[in-house]
């Protein structure tokens, strides 16, 4: 009777296929499906998988010039020269403004001061690399805002012998492999490695500390609910890019072999008459590819190699853009190559790719960077009596580094034609460029307060009213592409 149960239990026995759908029923043991797998991420992305497509992404990027360029254009589309805050005061005045500009002063001193963005690149390139980020605040009085944040791989987040155990139980000791849990499934705590699990330290490899979770950011992409660890990004494009290299090379040795095998050499001799007269086709040298002297009655025959390379391209193009695929560039982009793209598909392209960008900064602004400002370096800043006493209440928002249009002229019309129709949003629009739209209405209202000084000072100067010449000008009849003025239309 305990057989009957254990065999209704759908994880010990073979399901039946379901006879309403063709491909569960046509299903053999050899499809590109044999190996898939019902277990939850805590079982499929386990310590060593992600550790292996981590050593194996790692190893594709230093060897792979295509796949590094590929990361080094969205690290640099996505993070550029990094975000910039604005501070807005809830109560505007004069005073508020300024010690808001103070403010913003002082975290670009900071973030000078640690290299902050490059930190923030540096972590966009391990999230897609190697699956997951940490990044760990710590308290440091050498700072001018006593406070440092520290970016960390996913190697070194780890519980010592974990592996050992989950086993028995899922959650041990209510952990997945360095992430602690609460009984209501909060993330309460991180254990961190003291030392590079595979450095040089292997004798303190598991000696290690638990972080409290306020001081971590975990940056990693979430594409499962019960997905508590991050997996390479790159992982779908290595077997890609693997075939791609074995094609070239074998392409490479082929053209090469072609290039030293010139011909060969053959006679009209039967074998007993070469035996007789002593030519032992072994004992002809070839030096650097050229043929020597061939005695009497002995000729070479040129092969005719094939250049071409037919084939390689198409192949070539088919593997990069699938690898690309996994990590939304445009092929022009990947390629560094648009001629065959025209403008409508190239815009097309980019703004899918500009809105993964969108989503990436988004994700960042909210797990990451309003996160540390607001619960780390600003309390710091509080602590060590830097946060101007005039400013208030106030609201933050960050800025990127503007994606340029592919038609400016176009983008601009665009613009100018909701501005026109009152349905241009001008805040939203100046945070697409990458600028505050309060400080463009303010420089453009000095600009214009400039000009008026300017101009009063030339009438001063030349005893001119240039606002009458300015007039006077105007009203002046303008005259055609024909020569003719509006005055000789009339009496025409």
């Amino acid at each position: 009777m305990l057989d009957f149960f254990k065999n209704l239990n759908p994880f010990r026995r073979k399901l039946q296929a379901n006879q309403g759908y063709d491909l569960l029923r046509n299903r053999t043991c050899d499809d590109n499906w044999s190996n898939s797998t019902r277990n939850n991420p805590t079982i499929t992305d386990d310590k060593e998988s992600r550790q292996q497509l981590r050593d194996l992404a790692r190893y594709e990027e230093r060897n792979n010039p295509h796949l590094k360029g590929v990361l080094n254009k969205l690290v640099t589309e996505c993070i550029g020269t990094g975000p910039r805050i604005s501070i807005d005061p809830k109560t505007p005045s004069d005073r508020a403004k300024k010690a808001a500009l103070r403010l913003e002063k002082m975290w670009y001193e900071w973030t000078c001061e640690i290299d902050f963005n490059q930190m923030l690149r540096m972590m966009f390139r391990e999230r897609i690399v190697g699956g997951e980020a940490f990044m760990i605040v710590y308290p440091d009085d050498q700072l001018p805002v006593p406070v440092r944040p520290v970016v960390y791989e996913g190697d070194q987040i780890a519980t010592p012998y974990w592996d050992l155990y989950w086993d028995r139980n899922e959650s041990y000791d209510g952990r997945v492999d360095g992430i602690v849990f609460d009984e209501l499934g909060r993330v309460t705590g991180y254990d961190k490695l003291l030392y590079h699990p595979y450095g040089n330290r292997n004798q303190d490899a598991m000696r290690y500390s638990t972080v409290d979770a306020d001081q971590v950011w975990h940056w990693f992409a979430r594409t499962r609910p019960s997905q508590h660890r991050g997996v390479s990004e790159v992982a779908p494009t290595l077997e890609v890019y693997s075939r791609l290299r074995r094609f070239i090379e074998s392409k490479v040795k082929q053209e090469e072999l072609r290039a030293k095998m010139l011909g060969v050499i053959e006679t009209g001799f039967p074998p007993e008459v070469c035996a007789d007269i002593g030519v032992d086709p072994e004992d002809i040298m070839i030096h650097d590819g050229q043929f020597t002297t061939l005695p009497d009655g002995w000729k070479a025959n040129l092969f005719k190699l094939d250049v071409t390379g037919e084939g390689v391209a198409e192949f070539t193009k088919t593997c990069l853009s699938w690898a690309t695929q996994a990590l939304m560039v445009p092929w022009n982009l990947a390629a560094g190559d648009s001629s065959d793209y025209n403008f409508a598909s190239g815009r097309l392209d980019h703004m899918i790719f500009h809105s993964y960008i969108k989503v990436n900064r988004a994700d960042m602004v909210k797990h990451g960077l309003d996160w540390f400002f607001n619960n780390h370096w600003l309390p710091f800043a509080q602590m060590s009596g830097q946060v101007p006493s005039d400013l208030g209440n106030f609201d933050i928002s960050w800025h990127w580094d503007n994606m340029k249009p592919i038609d400016e002229k176009k983008s601009a019309d665009a613009a100018t034609t909701l501005q026109t129709a009152g349905l241009l949003d001008e805040v939203t629009f100046w945070q697409d460029q990458g600028m505050d739209a309060t400080d463009v209405a303010e420089r453009q209202m000095k600009f214009e307060l400039q000009k008026k000084l300017i101009q009063k000072k030339l009438e001063e100067q030349m005893g001119v009213k240039l606002d009458d010449q300015q007039k006077e000008t105007q009203q002046k009849p303008q005259e055609n592409s024909e020569g003719s003025t509006d005055e000789d239309r009339v009496e025409r």
